[in-house]
């Protein structure tokens, strides 16, 4: 009688191997499709600075900002909405803006009707 060695390891491992492969390709699927999980992908980090210099590039009635500074408001982190932020203008003077900024970094700043908006950058 003749055994066949290089089955057995075969037929007690391949069924747990293929059973956690398959486990393991379900839950990569059900993270990719999370809707909170994808949000804290996407989220930006957002600091004083980094919120500060996008704010300064923004176009208001067409003319950039020479400087900018931004405080956190009272929100959540990373967030922190509503932040309060100073905008000197060249020929405007000193503008304040109440600025919300969303998870993908896009923000927005009101002053009465006076709009800007434009996102944060990524770190990096």
């Amino acid at each position: 009688m003749t055994s066949r060695p290089g089955w057995t390891p075969l037929l007690l491992l391949g069924p747990p191997l293929a059973a956690g492969a398959f486990s393991m390709a379900v839950s990569l699927g059900a993270r990719d499709a999370d809707p909170a999980f994808l949000a804290a992908q996407e989220r930006v980090p957002v600091t004083s600075a980094s919120l500060a210099r996008a704010v300064a590039l923004a176009p208001a009635g067409g003319r950039r900002g020479r400087s900018a500074r931004c405080r956190p408001g009272s929100g959540p982190a990373p967030l922190r909405n509503p932040w309060a932020c100073s905008v000197v203008y060249p020929s405007r003077g000193t503008v304040r803006y109440v600025v919300t900024v969303g998870d993908d970094g896009a923000f927005r700043g009101r002053r009465g009707p006076a709009v800007i908006a434009g996102r944060v950058p990524a770190p990096g």
